[in-house]
């Protein structure tokens, strides 16, 4: 009895051990597998990405793209699901640096933007150029980019409002309106950061631009 009870025990963890490691390698692969989404929808645009050119990326064939991960619309989605979470990372990231809100805040806007620097293959924020492409209301797509861009309008602009509560910045500030000056700020920088032949000194120009804001 005692054998069969330990040799069950360890058949189940060998079965689970079994599981985990498959879990492991799928989610790895399904991020790799965003990560290229990603630069391809963001490089060439949703309605310009073709069937080849996700084949060449993903290197994989068309019915094996269709069965494990679906149709276009469900390839970008995965791609924005991906991006939506890099953006959600950086500003967790910023969180650690500081308890003040004006600080992560600026932390917060130099990741995205060092991080955007190094690996956009396109000025555009990757939920804007959706928007922009698809400017169907209608279409889930574009919901979903929106309710995104939403969300982090709502996470700048709550820091401003603890700031304000603390007294980081002054109380007539109207945090929804810096909030958008301060979305601005980043397109702006994220067109030089690509369109200049300079070296763009991102905290710097961050330390000046709230410098000049509060």
């Amino acid at each position: 009895m005692y054998l069969k009870r330990k040799l069950l025990t360890l058949v189940v963890i060998k079965f689970v051990n079994h599981i985990f490691r498959w879990l492991v390698v799928d989610i790895f692969s399904k991020n790799i597998i965003a990560e290229k989404l990603l630069f391809v929808f963001w490089s060439n645009g949703y309605h310009l990405t073709t069937l080849q050119d996700l084949q060449h990326e993903l290197d994989m064939r068309p019915g094996s793209i269709y069965y494990k991960l679906g149709n276009k619309e469900a390839l970008c989605r995965l791609a924005m699901e991906f991006y939506i979470d890099g953006l959600n990372s950086k500003f967790l990231e910023a969180k650690t640096k500081s308890e003040s809100p004006i600080k992560v805040l600026k932390e917060f806007v130099v990741l995205l933007l060092k991080d955007f620097k190094s690996t956009s293959p396109n000025y555009l924020c990757f939920l804007m150029k959706i928007m922009t492409e698809i400017n169907d209301r209608n279409s889930p797509l574009f919901t979903s980019a929106k309710i995104a861009i939403d969300s982090f309008h709502f996470k700048i602009e709550s820091l401003l409002i603890e700031a304000r509560e603390r007294g980081e910045i002054r109380n007539a500030t109207c945090c929804k309106s810096t909030a958008i000056l301060i979305q601005s700020f980043i397109d702006g920088v994220r067109i030089a950061t690509k369109k200049s032949t300079h070296d763009v000194a991102i905290a710097d120009i961050t330390d000046d631009f709230f410098g000049f804001l509060f």
